[in-house]
């Protein structure tokens, strides 16, 4: 008899180990929900730590600043007419029409609006920093670091980001105008498109050079107001430094009588060099 209640003991302890399916189910749902409340804490450090990344990029795009401005005097900047090749060698160019070299080696980009320099200053500041080394510094964490390839002639596909989104920092036009562009009341006149020395820069740290436009990292689709994203984003200063901030909350522009009246924020800022962001 004791033999046999100690059989019963041990095969009802064997029974108790076991999971009902009720208790299975119970136990993957709260996995589920504990998931569920982890993975926007684990999205939001993986923007954290790429936006930590694009800060990065944008000190290198800093050295890289100074690195041209050592070398030319100036903020990348090219004439229309000018020629490609900046020794001053080689056919100009229409009166009209700026030209960079880009990348691949021997592919040029010509265009009607010195403003495109938003996008195209890569082919000037590569004389600072090559394509192959830098390339990866210049867009947004997340996004393809590929450098650009060369379009297939015989193809009639549209090349993807070329070239107004190849890279994802946007160049400010405050540094191929002359500050009294930006003036309230000012008259459109060629000599006003000029390069700009940093000793013209009054407040350096509060005077945006580039942004991160693409801001990829960002854990959800960022609304866009007056063609920013409302976002804190990666900047570089003209002192050098950067910082995060929302482009919506810079100072308002003012408008750009060469460029169609165009008030967006940091390109138009008030004064040109000479005035603030922020």
């Amino acid at each position: 008899m004791k033999a046999s209640g100690s059989l019963n003991s041990v095969s009802s302890i064997g029974r108790r180990r076991g999971f009902s399916l009720v208790e299975l189910l119970v136990s993957i749902g709260i996995i589920g929900i504990l998931l569920a409340l982890a993975l926007p804490s684990l999205a939001n450090a993986r923007a954290a730590a790429r936006e930590t990344v694009a800060l990065a990029n944008a000190r290198t795009l800093g050295m890289s600043f100074q690195a041209y401005c050592d070398r030319f005097g100036a903020y990348p900047f090219r004439s229309p007419g000018t020629p490609v090749d900046d020794s001053g060698e080689g056919p100009p160019l229409p009166g009209d029409l700026v030209a960079v070299r880009w990348w691949p080696r021997g592919t040029i980009i010509a265009t009607s609006s010195v403003w495109a320099f938003a996008h195209l200053w890569p082919g000037l500041l590569s004389e600072v920093a090559p394509w192959p080394e830098y390339f990866a510094t210049w867009v947004s964490p997340g996004r393809d670091k590929s450098l650009p390839v060369a379009p297939d002639p015989f193809s009639d596909d549209e090349p993807d980001r070329e070239p107004f989104g190849t890279v994802s920092w946007r160049y400010s036009n405050s540094f191929i105008g002359a500050p009294q562009l930006w003036r309230e009341g000012s008259v459109a006149e060629e000599r006003m498109l000029r390069a700009i020395q940093p000793h013209e820069v009054l407040f350096p740290s509060s005077k945006v050079v580039a942004w991160d436009a693409d801001i990829t990292y960002v854990p959800r689709e960022p609304r866009i107001v007056d063609d920013h994203y409302d976002w804190a984003t990666p900047m570089l200063f003209a002192d050098g430094h950067a910082a995060v901030k929302k482009p919506t909350e810079a100072k308002e522009g003012v408008a750009n009588p060469m460029n169609f009246g165009s008030r967006i924020k940091l390109h138009n800022t008030v004064n040109g060099v000479r005035g603030t962001d922020y």
